[in-house]
C-alpha cells in the first residue's frame, strides 16, 4: 500500500528531532496540512544591586506545520539575558476538523542562577487553552519573576502571539 509520510518538529529549538506522521494515500486527500505563524518576543530584566541592570529583548518567529486530525505536537522555546536568567516556554498545537487550532499546555519558567544553564526555577506561570478558527490570531501576554528570592525586578514579560 502507498503512504505518504510528512515530518513535523518536536520542539522549537531541537530541529533533529521529529515525528514522522503516515496516512494511507487513498485517505491523503480527506487530511490537510495547516501551517501556524507562531510569534514570541520575551522582554526580560536581570536587576543587579551593583553595577548596571541588563535589559533584553528576543523576538521569535517560527512556522509550525501539522495535520488536521494528526496528533498534537509539543514545542519549547527559550531566551536568555544577563548570563544568568533564562526563560522557557512550552506549548502544544493541535489541529482538528474544520481547520481550528487548539493551543495549550502553555507553560512559562523563570529560571536564575549562576549561568543561563541554571536547573534554578526561580518562577512560573501558565497561559489557558484557547483556539482559533482559519485566519484568526489571538496574542496573550504574561509577566513571570523571581518570585523564590523575593527579586520582582529580575523578570520576563512574554508576549506569545499565534495566527492559524
Amino acid at each position: 500500500m502507498n503512504r505518504i509520510v510528512r515530518f513535523l518538529g518536536l520542539s522549537a529549538t531541537a530541529g533533529a528531532l521529529s515525528l514522522g506522521l503516515c496516512a494511507p494515500a487513498a485517505e491523503a486527500s480527506a487530511l490537510a496540512d495547516r501551517t501556524a505563524t507562531v510569534n514570541i518576543t520575551f522582554d526580560m530584566m536581570d536587576y543587579e544591586n551593583f553595577g548596571k541592570n541588563e535589559r533584553c529583548r528576543h523576538n521569535l518567529l517560527r512556522s509550525k506545520t501539522g495535520r488536521i486530525g494528526g496528533p498534537a505536537t509539543n514545542f519549547k522555546a527559550w531566551a536568555t539575558c544577563g548570563g544568568e536568567i533564562r526563560t522557557e516556554i512550552h506549548y502544544r498545537l493541535r489541529w482538528a476538523a474544520p481547520g481550528i487550532l487548539t493551543v495549550d499546555n502553555i507553560v512559562i519558567w523563570f529560571f536564575e542562577g549562576d549561568s543561563a544553564d541554571t536547573p534554578w526555577l526561580k518562577g512560573k506561570g501558565s497561559i489557558g487553552t484557547f483556539m482559533l478558527w482559519m485566519g484568526q490570531t489571538a496574542t496573550r501576554q504574561i509577566r513571570v519573576q523571581n518570585d523564590a528570592d523575593g527579586q520582582p525586578d529580575d523578570r520576563t514579560i512574554l508576549t506569545f502571539t499565534v495566527s492559524n
